[in-house]
């Protein structure tokens, strides 16, 4: 019995000296290393957005620099994020705005890019200063509405391109 009572004496002193591992108070957040965009917009209809993207004064858009982001439609404010690949540093954007042939206008609230610590944001009648619309948009510069306006028979492909002002922006995020 003397045994027993010891054993169980010498268990307990063991378990309760085992090492605690304790998390530290002050986690560090985990440092975002690749570039990020969100557009807050009022999207009423489910869609898909892309951007595509040039680097190092590239001119020309192709289909491998892309980012995609799907929407669920909504009457309410939404921000639709698209994260680009971690080595991926745009000098010249454009977005593809919907990818929904009945998609009601869509309303801008912000539109703004992120990378590591450095961000930029423009808010809704702005954006016309830092992105131009194609031709199957028209642009409500006092609401920030884009409306489309597709002829029959025309590929739906509406559009915005960076101007000179965004392409200066980005530079500086990623000098």
């Amino acid at each position: 019995m003397n045994k027993c009572i010891f054993l169980l004496g010498l268990l307990l002193v063991f378990v309760s000296c085992k090492d605690e591992v304790k998390e530290p108070l002050n986690k560090p957040e985990a440092v975002n290393e690749s570039f990020e965009v969100a557009l807050d917009a009022v999207i009423k209809n489910d869609d898909s957005l892309q951007i595509f993207y040039c680097e190092n004064g590239e001119i020309n858009y192709d289909g491998v620099k892309m980012v995609w982001a799907k929407v669920k439609g909504s009457e309410t404010k939404q921000t639709v994020k698209f994260k680009f690949p971690e080595d991926a540093m745009p000098t010249k954007m454009r977005i593809d705005i919907s990818t929904n042939k009945d998609q009601l206008p869509i309303e801008f609230k912000k539109f703004s890019m992120k990378y590591y610590d450095k961000a930029y944001e423009i808010k809704d009648t702005m954006f016309f200063q830092y992105f131009i619309p194609s031709h199957q948009i028209e642009w409500d510069r006092k609401q920030a509405i884009a409306t489309f306006k597709i002829k029959d028979g025309e590929f739906f492909d509406p559009q915005f391109g960076s101007r000179t002002n965004i392409e200066e922006e980005l530079t500086k995020m990623f000098n």
